[in-house]
Order: structure tokens, then sequence, then C-alpha cells
């Protein structure tokens, strides 16, 4: 089974498209960007945790893309799915990891809950 939690968001997410194909609803992915409360690569003193917040937060990130907001209301992507989007609201390719028999797998998986 597959172990990374992003690869199975993403193959169950395929696998709904798929099993929802003919119907008007759509299954898709997004990154939503920089969370500004990330714990990654926090530094331990108090005084690094602040400079780290201020230095990631204003220089990397852009202040709430509300890329899934965007999404769900843009009618030229209402029959759009089992597509991953950036923060930009920009497809990206999926590998070729994800392939039909990890997809049929994951689907078959989830059904045992």
């Amino acid at each position: 089974m597959i172990k990374d939690a992003l690869s199975s968001k993403v193959l169950y997410t395929l696998a709904l498209s798929q099993k929802l194909q003919g119907t008007s609803v759509t299954a898709n992915l997004f990154h939503p960007g920089y969370v500004s409360d990330s714990n990654l690569l926090l530094p331990k003193s108090k005084i690094g945790k602040f400079g780290y917040k201020i230095l990631i937060f204003k220089v990397f990130s852009e202040p709430n893309p509300d890329v899934g907001k965007k999404l769900v209301l843009d009618t030229d992507l209402s029959q759009t799915s089992g597509k991953f989007f950036n923060e930009k609201r920009e497809i990206v390719p999926l590998s070729n990891k994800y392939s039909q028999d990890k997809i049929d797998q994951i689907f078959a998986h989830s059904k045992q809950f």
C-alpha cells in the first residue's frame, strides 16, 4: 500500500474522479501555498521561531491565495476533474507513479472502511 500521505490523497482523488465520471460532481486536489503556522524546520529558541516566521511569512508567502475558493467558483473548471492545482490555480502534471493499477488498489482499500 502507498505509504506517502500525499500520494494516497492524489490516488484517491483520481479514483474518485473516475467513479464520478458522467455526473455533475468533480474531484480535484490543490496545494494551498505556504501555511504561515507551519512548524516545519522551526528553530527551537523563541527568538529563532519569531525570526523564522517573520522571514517565511514576509518573504516567501503571498497573503492567503484562496485557491480553493477560486477553483470552486470558476465556472470554466466545472467539468475539470482528476487534476492537481498549485497555489496559482495552474494544473500540475502528475508523475507516472500514479498508475491505473495503484488507483484501483487505493479505491479497493478505501472500500474496507
